[in-house]
């Protein structure tokens, strides 16, 4: 899976947007999920680093090949892996990257 922290809560949806595209364009099948807000905080930690279970139904998306988790900062200040998220996605080869700010 995927994690893209956007650092423009506004932009959030239009970077889910293009990399859904990108995704599709190059596998043909992707999974998506965006989030923008801190209302969701504890459900989207759930879904990224808790484990698969019925009890977070999101969380079957870790399973899936081609998901892509797009979220804005408030929605991350739960994940314990959020720095490594960051530094992920910033050495990630420029075709597969898109500009968040």
């Amino acid at each position: 899976m995927e994690v893209i922290i956007c650092p423009v809560a506004e932009r959030v949806g239009q970077i889910a947007a293009a990399k859904v595209a990108q995704i599709a364009n190059q596998a043909g099948s992707t999974a998506g999920l965006m989030s923008a807000g801190k209302r969701y905080e504890d459900a989207i930690a759930g879904v990224i680093e808790g484990p698969v279970t019925a009890m977070c139904p999101g969380s079957v998306l870790q399973m899936h090949q081609f998901a892509t988790v797009v979220i804005d900062e408030a929605a991350a200040c739960h994940l314990k892996l959020a720095d490594y998220y960051r530094q992920v996605y910033a050495n990630l080869p420029d075709w597969q990257r898109l500009e968040l700010s």
